[in-house]
């Protein structure tokens, strides 16, 4: 989500990455992407240990896939999430 998206929620979860994707792309993006994911998920929840995100640009689609490869504290599981975001 990007900042005041959820303007009646209490907390403010936002990583802004949608405003990346109307930019021009660049693969030194990626870094920067990255570092907005594990910020929020670090800030935000503590109950997951994430070990890997993966950028994929996709131009031909307008977009790029992330990949955030995570586990859980409490039962040690490690769990893979693949999201595709494209300009509309």
């Amino acid at each position: 989500t990007d900042t005041s998206e959820r303007p009646f929620s209490s907390r403010n979860i936002a990583g802004n990455i949608n405003a990346l994707l109307f930019g021009n792309y660049s693969p030194g993006m990626d870094n920067f992407i990255k570092n907005k994911i594990m910020a929020a998920i670090s800030s935000y929840e503590p109950r997951i240990i994430v070990y890997s995100v993966s950028i994929t640009a996709e131009p031909e689609k307008n977009g790029i896939i992330i990949t955030i490869v995570y586990g859980i504290k409490t039962t040690n599981t490690k769990e893979t999430f693949s999201l595709f975001l494209e300009r509309a």
